[in-house]
């Protein structure tokens, strides 16, 4: 029996630091920097007619990152973002990149 699901991707412009960079040549990690962060996340559904529609998880998973302080100043990785939206919108896998380049991905 095929699997079903359903592929929302949006992006939101944050910016975000990692206090405890390495002093090395990562060492301007430790201050805020902006990124376009892009986010691609799969939900399983159990029919064709979908459980939800994916335009309105794209909405919701928006507003979230808007108020939950995705769009910083934070500390947040790419994958505590990834992982928070996964266990939040009980996702299947999660992607959020910096740029649309280097990223993580977690699966439930």
């Amino acid at each position: 029996m095929a699997k079903l699901a359903i592929v929302v991707r949006f992006q939101f412009i944050g910016i975000h630091s990692w206090p405890d960079a390495p002093a090395n040549q990562e060492s301007y990690l430790a201050y805020p920097h902006r990124h376009v962060f892009h986010v691609e996340a799969v939900l399983d559904v159990t029919h064709t007619e979908r459980d939800v529609e994916f335009i309105a998880l794209k909405e919701a998973m928006i507003e979230h990152c808007k108020h939950k302080g995705f769009a910083g100043p934070h500390n947040l990785s790419c994958e505590l973002m990834a992982m928070k939206l996964l266990n939040r919108f009980q996702l299947r896998r999660c992607s959020v990149f910096e740029d649309n380049e280097n990223g993580a991905e977690v699966t439930a």
